[in-house]
């Protein structure tokens, strides 16, 4: 699910499957506004790792500059580019 809330924008891909999550990551930051450069995604860790280290390591999309763990393990923040 994409949300925005006022300054913050977040992709929810958790209880996704991996391919599902990556397609549908790809999508949403396509489909962002170019003056957007930070969100959110919401990925969760309680119902194992696999979508958090997708995220975390092996996901990469043109518009990532850089990838921002949290003190919440469920969550990352990209910092993006404005292109």
């Amino acid at each position: 699910m994409l949300k925005f809330d006022f300054e913050e924008i977040s992709i929810d891909i958790h209880g996704m499957i991996e391919p599902e999550a990556i397609v549908y990551l790809n999508n949403a930051i396509d489909g962002l506004e170019k003056n957007v450069e930070e969100v959110t995604i919401i990925h969760g860790y309680h119902g194992g790792n696999v979508l958090q280290t997708m995220v975390r390591t092996r996901y990469q999309h043109r518009r990532i500059k850089k990838k921002i763990r949290t003190s919440n393990p469920g969550e990352t923040i990209f910092m993006l580019y404005n292109k």
